[in-house]
């Protein structure tokens, strides 16, 4: 009788903003899937914009698979069209500092100094020091994907309302004969 087997999946569609040059050309595959909204950037009179602003449709597959808590495997997708654009959001974040970036330069060294920190990129964590059982894996793994659709989605409401008040009080001055 074979072992019997579970999975744990996670799809997670999101979008998210990004900023691109005029010249960039979206790619026949993703024109439906992303929407230039660089009509709510508000610019000065006689001005032509310099950046196109597309929303893009993403999405992340997370599957964890396996017979045991300590026989399992974990796969991870991201099916975005943003790959190349420049993916900046983060300077612009008010809420961000820029102090903890600092750190992040120098490579890390796990607790015993004898081996370098390297990042398991689905949780983040330090993967000389794996972590075996396959629920708490999925559900770190989990967490760190949806911390960065959360992200994304704040980003992305942000700089839309911040637009939308821009123009909204631009176009009140602008008629009531404030210049």
């Amino acid at each position: 009788m074979p072992n019997p087997i579970f999975q744990l999946k996670l799809h997670l569609p999101y979008r998210a903003l990004r900023r691109c040059r005029p010249q960039s050309k979206v790619s026949r595959k993703w024109q439906h899937k992303c929407a230039n909204v660089t009509f709510l950037k508000r610019r000065p009179s006689g001005v032509t914009g310099q950046e196109i602003y597309r929303i893009y449709r993403a999405h992340i597959s997370l599957v964890l698979s396996g017979s045991s808590d300590r026989r399992w495997v974990a796969y991870c997708f991201d099916d975005d069209g943003f790959d190349g654009e420049d993916d900046d959001f983060e300077e612009d974040e008010d809420d961000e500092s820029e102090d903890d970036e600092s750190e992040d330069i120098l490579p890390h060294a796990s607790q015993d100094d004898n081996c370098p920190f390297v990042e398991d990129p689905l949780t983040q964590t330090d993967a000389n020091k794996p972590i075996w059982i396959a629920r708490e894996y999925f559900v770190l793994a989990v967490q760190n994907q949806m911390a960065r659709a959360v992200r994304e989605w704040t980003y992305l409401v942000r700089w839309i309302e911040r637009n939308i008040n821009s123009y909204v009080c631009g176009y009140f001055f602008s008629e009531v004969g404030y210049h």
